[in-house]
């Protein structure tokens, strides 16, 4: 695994805790959805060697990636969530 990789890892680690420890639905949403995003860094990483952008299948980096759309619709769903719960 390239130290690229391991920090990505890293990150996506971090991240989950970070959720765990979130006292609304909205922030361990938001913190699931970007350890996401690192561990398709990760992938990438190891995929290409740690060279991103220079995988030879053609796949760049940028054809990774959540949109905020993704993230929208994660957080509004925690958020419907948050209100049935308070009823």
């Amino acid at each position: 695994m390239s130290s690229y990789a391991s920090y990505c890892q890293g990150e996506a680690t971090d991240c989950a805790r970070r959720a765990r420890l979130a006292r609304s639905p909205e922030v361990a949403t938001y913190w699931r959805c970007l350890g996401l995003r690192w561990l398709r860094l990760e992938e990438l990483a190891q995929g290409t060697g740690g060279a991103l952008g220079n995988a030879s299948d053609g796949v760049e980096a940028s054809s990774f990636h959540f949109s905020d759309l993704d993230l929208e619709r994660e957080t509004t769903h925690a958020k419907a969530n948050s209100d049935a719960r308070s009823l």
